[in-house]
Formats: structure tokens, sequence, C-alpha cells
């Protein structure tokens, strides 16, 4: 009986590390200096999809709109001009956004906001501001906090705006990414919801605009470059008895990263790796973007463990023979002089 229920036992233990997900940590943070450029694409239809452990989020559909993209920059606080340096003194870490820039600061281990500009608005938070997220994410552990600030904008008035706030911020999925142009695997979904309100005068009576937003991020769990990014955002406008003015004002944007770019503004566009296609639908993967014959190459399971397989050098890279793979998550590493290179790929 004893035996049984051990054995019982190791068998639940086991299921919960097979499903147990990566945490976040520090390495997906904002950290300068890097950057990258994602396609803009059709609303039109997206999703967000469901969150939870083993998903496949199918993105394989999305339209580029025409040759828009954006551009984001990973850097220091010496990119602001000197008038927004002496605002934001504590600034450590800047992103910059298209044309949003929002600027960060670590307290006790925590990257906070200290606040944003825009073309049009400038936001400061307050002398208390409120965890953006800490530097180890856990799956399925919810984070929130409240904020206050100014918010310098035209809309609905010109001037100062004294604003209350929350944030909200779960990393809330795992699973297969598939975009259109690669599939990825080990990806972390995180959601983040904010909600803002600034009391404005509008003629004689007061009012109030809130603002809520949702932004839905893909990433590869040891990287801090987004693969993916739904930003969808609500404005309105109320009276002192919450009666709708103006609005709902509803914003949309759609953007994915290309499959093989750089990230680092000092890294050579040779130097990305790719193994394809991904996932393995024949009996053969190649591994792109090598430099120079390796030295060695090397494929693992999930688990650490070294599998056998026979590789070919052919013009495109090297073929790797996967017929006797079991289905699952494997990672290539190949080691190129003294440097070790990593890819993913699945059968």
């Amino acid at each position: 009986m004893i035996r049984s229920l051990l054995a019982l036992l190791l068998v639940l233990c086991s299921c919960i590390t097979a499903f147990a997900q990566p945490n976040l940590r520090r390495q997906t943070l904002p950290a300068p200096f890097s950057s990258y450029s994602m396609y803009v694409c059709d609303t039109t239809g997206v999703r967000t999809g469901a969150p939870g452990t083993a998903q496949i989020w199918n993105y394989a559909s999305l339209v580029r709109r025409g040759t828009d993209t954006t551009f984001t920059i990973y850097t220091d606080r010496t990119a602001l001009p000197s008038p927004v340096r002496e605002r934001f003194p504590n600034a450590e870490v800047v992103v910059i956004d298209d044309t949003t820039t929002s600027i960060y600061r670590t307290v006790n281990n925590t990257w906070r906001l200290e606040g944003w500009i825009t073309p049009t608005t400038e936001m400061l938070v307050g002398v208390d501001p409120y965890d953006v997220r800490p530097s180890e994410i856990v799956f399925n552990d919810p984070k929130f906090d409240i904020f206050n600030g100014s918010i310098q904008s035209p809309f609905p008035t010109p001037g100062a705006k004294n604003v209350t706030g929350s944030h909200f911020y779960i990393y809330d999925g795992f699973g297969q990414l598939v975009l259109p142009d690669f599939t990825y695997n080990n990806v972390a979904r995180t959601t983040q919801r904010d909600t803002m309100s600034a009391e404005v005068t509008i003629g004689p009576q007061k009012a109030f605009v809130k603002t809520i937003s949702r932004k839905t991020t893909w990433q590869e769990v040891t990287s801090n470059i987004p693969l993916f990014i739904i930003d969808e955002s609500t404005i309105q406008v109320f009276n002192a008895n919450n009666v709708s003015l103006f609005g709902p004002f509803t914003f949309k944007t759609v953007r994915y990263r290309r499959a093989g770019q750089t990230t680092d503004v000092h890294e050579d566009p040779s130097q990305s790796l790719l193994v394809a296609p991904c996932p393995a639908t024949n009996d053969h993967v190649t591994i792109m973007g090598l430099n120079i014959d390796p030295n060695n190459i090397v494929v693992i399971n999930t688990i650490g463990e070294q599998i056998s397989c026979p590789t070919t050098q052919t013009d495109a890279g090297i073929m790797i023979d996967v017929r006797e793979l079991a289905k699952g998550s494997y990672t290539v590493l190949v080691l190129e002089g003294q440097r070790m290179r990593t890819a993913s790929f699945a059968k």
C-alpha cells in the first residue's frame, strides 16, 4: 500500500513538473541597448485568444498593412532631452516605441514606470510609482497596484490634470506562437490592463476622462524582445453623475516581429540563427544563419538529454535528420569557434 502511494505521489509530481511553466526573469525586462522593428497589421478579426498552458496561438493569416512598420529602441536616460531628464532624474531605462516614450527605474528589484510622453501628452507618476513588474514573474500570479500622478494633455481641455489609475499585470499563457513567417515554441504571453481617470472642467461642469487599455504581449521566455503585440484602448468622457458626454473612442494596433531579425544595435545581421521548418513536418530540419563550419552540433530535449541526430552539410546550412525524434520541443547547440549559439524547433 505504501509503495502504491509513493508511486502515485511520484506520478503526480512528474505531472506537475511537466506542466510547470518557466518563470519570467530579469532577462525578459527592458534593458539598454537594443532595438527592433515590427510589422503593422490589419486589426480586422484579430483576437487575443485564450490564456492557459500548452496553448497554440495561430496568427499565420495576419495581413500586413502595406509597408508600415514601427521601430522600438531600448536606451538609457541619455536619449532624453535635457529638460525631460530634469523631470525624470531617476530614469534608468527609456523605451521609445513608435511615438511613445516610456521611462522606467528599478526599486527593490521591481521595474517601475516613472512616466510616459507622446507627441501631445506627458504623464508623470506620483512620488510612489506603481509596480510595473518585479524582476521575476511566476505563471498565473497576478500583480496589481494603483497610482496617482499628473498629466499634461490638450484633450478635452488643455493644461495639467491630476490623474489616478490602476495597473494589472499577469503572465497568463505559455505555448506555441504561429506567425506568418515562423513558428515559435516556449513562448510566454503576458497581459497588462491599465485604467486612468483625470478630472477636467468642460464649460461650467466637472467631468472625468477615463481611459482603459489592454496590452497583450508574446515573447520567448529567455528574451526581452516581443514577438507579437496587440494593443487595445478606449477613451470616454463622463460627467460628475457618471453619464457619458463623449465617446467611447476605441483604438487597436496589431504588430509582429519579423523572424530572424537582430535585436541589438551592435549586432551583426549575420548572427541570427534559425531552424526551419518549425514545427518539423518532414524528415529533416535545416540550421540557417551559420557564419562558419561549426565545431560541433548538439541536439537536446526539454530535460537536457543529448539526442543523437545525423547531420549533413548543404548549401543552405546544416541539415539535421529528425526522423527518429519523438514529438516535442528541442534545442540545437552550435559551437562556432569559442562561441555557443542556440536555436529551438519542435516536431
